[in-house]
């Protein structure tokens, strides 16, 4: 098994990321390779990464499966690799550009000093199966769901 070394800021904690959500979209990749070939022949032609993700969200908007989350961002990934948009291309956006983040009331917002000024009204839920624990000591308590080894 190969061993994976990503670059991460010192000054941003790791529970900004999930470990085991990139571990399992590796394991997806993986598996597909396997069952399917290259991915590098089947996108950007014969197949549509772009509606193959927007079929794993409704999967997961269906099942509440979190697994469909996971294909979903590998889709991504390979409209990322692979594009089947004419003119696709990567440009670092700022602030400004941003579309913000959608709120559960349906407001937008464009950072945390913007969000700290509305606050939210109403309790938002954890997804079924999820632990909505707090803090980040308590996270790591809790045995992870899924293998996140990188490597031996």
């Amino acid at each position: 098994m190969r061993k994976l070394i990503l670059n991460f800021p010192d000054s941003v904690p790791i529970e900004q990321v999930s470990l085991e959500f990139v571990q399992g979209m590796f394991n997806r990749m993986a598996f597909g390779f396997h069952n399917y070939g290259p991915v590098q022949e089947g996108f950007p032609e014969p197949h549509d990464a772009i509606k193959n993700l927007k079929l794993r969200l409704k999967k997961y908007r269906e099942t509440a499966n979190t697994e469909w989350l996971m294909d979903a961002a590998n889709y991504a990934m390979i409209e990322f690799m692979f594009p089947k948009l004419r003119g696709a291309h990567f440009r670092a956006t700022n602030k400004a550009e941003s579309p913000g983040s959608v709120r559960s009331d349906g407001s937008r917002v464009k950072d945390k000093t913007e969000d700290k000024q509305t606050p939210l009204r109403r309790k938002v839920s954890t997804p079924q199966g999820h632990k909505g624990k707090s803090t980040a000591a308590s996270r790591r308590k809790s045995p992870p769901r899924a293998n996140t080894d990188f490597g031996p």
